[in-house]
């Protein structure tokens, strides 16, 4: 229903703006609606009892008054200008430098990915008066503030040399006009905001609201978000750090008492039964397509109900389909929604590893000749400075250690029971105990909380090469895969301009079709090495940002980053000729790369 409250919210408000009536019926608020959200919700068959629903939400948020039976008029909080950032780059595209469409002059956008996914349709819900403040992906600044001076242009033909695919163009574009806009000198930093530590909890209660934002749960800038709403509570952190921003969205009639910071509520959200909830926009950093196999909210699903069970977490799949970024999403959630975790830690596994780096050992005292015990790496999750903690961990590519080797004792803590560690501290066997700990437990003992995890990630490819996990190892974890996208060539390249879409990378023809080429060649029906998203976008970006031609900058992005996943394949294996063969890769190039990179 979000979708349709806020394109209803943006009719209303532009219906009450253009008419000099206090008030009108519900048939008139409807023969006003009724063409766009007609056009918004193309498959819908119950559009008017839809908006009348919406009406009745809108009524009880104090958005419209009821001024008697189906007679309505707008409050004033529906017809203050809302606040929206416009995320966009500036190099390599012309028309937003300069001309009638350049940044500050005018937001537009195509209306729709290569896919048909209507990931522009925020631009549907601006009104005019409504205020943009434009964020510069380029540098990653806060750099201007303008207001919405006309209603949504639809009949939109992009400038020359923009790069849309012949679908994306023929569905037409999004454009509406600006005004009023300043610059910021200096520009506010955007990790001035985003990166601040004292800003993320209300930065994560703001993203908890089911609402797409700018930024990601990881703070980054989210993919594919050209406009966005921003909330009052967003707009405050951001006009609290810079006061000429402040001033320059006051100016445009964002009240004062909008840009105040509010109280932050930090009540936990892991309850006395151990249930794990997790934010419904936890994954918005990463990209899953409409017909994919697995989709946000079913990961999401996935990973509570395994945390919620007792489970530690196995994430596994092709490289650079996400895992890390997963991970890390989910145990900064975590820490986000409760005072129970003290933060978490990534850690990478290596083949050197033994119970020395996980548990701890002997290590010489500084001050006398005798030895003293110091804890490993997962052992300092639970005690810092004579004081327990509950730190989340992260180990990535876990099976490039010998598990058995190097985790030793830990796999009995892992299944929930109190262990004895063959050391003392003064005097004291090492005791690793479950449970709630005291408050100033003596420093022998480590507590292990029953909400501490274990977040793992493995490459599928390496299972064979690498070290195996052992079955007593792997029955302590709820295995997730995480797929990489199966490609077929039919299809391939408006998949690659999807993807880029999200991105906001700018993609030549040729290389939208070379990229594709070698996508169906890794990730086709039979293949044994494809690769995931992460990947493709490191190409994409590489060319983009390259001043080399688009052969010479591709051919050089594929032996950076793909041929080092082809490892273990034969000389003979189709895969290698077929990439090879891609006409924008050099082939001699590229056969050098691989016999001096890749063992068989």
């Amino acid at each position: 229903m979000s979708r349709w409250r806020e394109l209803t919210r943006a009719i209303l408000k532009s219906t009450f703006q253009s008419t000099e009536e206090e008030t009108a019926t519900i048939q008139t608020l409807w023969e006003s609606a009724r063409p766009r959200i007609i056009d918004a919700f193309p498959d819908s068959s119950t559009h008017y009892d839809s908006f009348r629903r919406v009406i009745q939400d809108l009524e009880a948020d104090d958005l419209l008054e009821r001024r008697e039976r189906g007679m309505y008029a707008a409050t004033a909080a529906l017809l203050q200008p809302r606040i929206w950032i416009e995320k966009t780059a500036l190099d390599n595209r012309p028309a937003r430098q300069s001309g009638k469409f350049a940044y500050g002059k005018a937001l537009w956008s195509p209306q729709t990915a290569a896919n048909g996914a209507r990931i522009y349709e925020t631009m549907q819900y601006a009104a005019v008066g409504d205020v943009v403040i434009h964020l510069r992906q380029d540098d990653r600044t806060f750099a201007g503030v303008s207001k919405v001076a006309s209603e949504l242009i639809t009949s939109f033909t992009p400038p020359d040399g923009t790069q849309w695919t012949e679908d994306v163009a023929a569905r037409g574009g999004y454009l509406r006009w600006l005004d009023a806009f300043t610059t910021i000198e200096p520009p506010l930093p955007v990790d001035a905001v985003f990166k601040n530590p004292e800003n993320q909890p209300l930065l994560d209660q703001i993203a908890a609201e089911d609402i797409k934002v700018v930024y990601s749960k990881n703070y980054n800038l989210n993919q594919g978000a050209y406009l966005t709403y921003c909330p009052d509570d967003l707009a405050s952190l951001v006009a609290v750090a810079d006061a000429p921003l402040a001033d320059a969205l006051i100016q445009r009639g964002i009240d004062s008492e909008r840009l105040q910071i509010p109280t932050i509520d930090n009540s936990p959200t892991i309850e006395e039964n151990n249930m794990y909830t997790l934010p419904s926009g936890i994954f918005d950093e990463l990209y899953f397509p409409p017909d994919g196999v697995v989709t946000a909210t079913g990961l999401r699903t996935q990973i509570e109900a395994a945390l919620s069970s007792g489970k530690h977490i196995l994430l596994t799949g092709p490289p650079g389909t996400g895992k890390t970024v997963i991970a890390e999403a989910v145990a900064a959630a975590l820490v986000a929604q409760t005072s129970e975790f003290d933060g978490a830690q990534l850690i990478t596994a290596t083949a050197d590893w033994s119970t020395f780096d996980t548990v701890g050992g002997y290590v010489p005292a500084t001050e006398t000749d005798t030895l003293e015990f110091t804890p490993g790496q997962v052992l300092r999750c639970f005690q810092q400075g004579g004081r327990p903690q509950n730190q989340l961990l992260i180990i990535d590519e876990i099976n490039r250690s010998d598990i058995d080797k190097s985790f030793g004792q830990l796999f009995t803590v892992l299944s929930g029971q109190d262990v004895t560690l063959p050391f003392t501290v003064d005097g004291h066997p090492v005791h690793l105990r479950q449970g709630t700990p005291p408050e100033r437990p003596p420093t022998y003992e480590y507590w292990i909380p029953d909400s501490w995890r274990l977040f793992a990630t493995m490459n599928t490819y390496d299972k064979a090469s690498l070290y195996e996990l052992s079955y007593a190892f792997m029955r302590r974890f709820a295995f997730v895969h995480i797929p990489a996208p199966t490609v077929d060539a039919s299809t391939a390249a408006s998949l690659v301009q999807e993807f880029a879409d999200v991105w906001d990378i700018p993609v030549r023809s040729e290389v939208r079709s070379a990229v594709a080429d070698l996508w169906a060649v890794l990730n086709g029906e039979g293949s044994t090495r494809a690769i995931g998203p992460a990947l493709i976008e490191d190409l994409l970006r590489t060319v983009d940002t390259s001043t080399a031609t688009p052969r010479d900058a591709l051919t050089t992005a594929v032996g950076q980053y793909v041929i080092p996943q082809l490892e273990g394949l034969p000389p003979d294996a189709p895969e290698r000729s077929e990439l090879a063969a891609i006409e924008l890769i050099d082939r001699a190039y590229l056969e050098m790369i691989a016999d001096s990179q890749l063992q068989y």
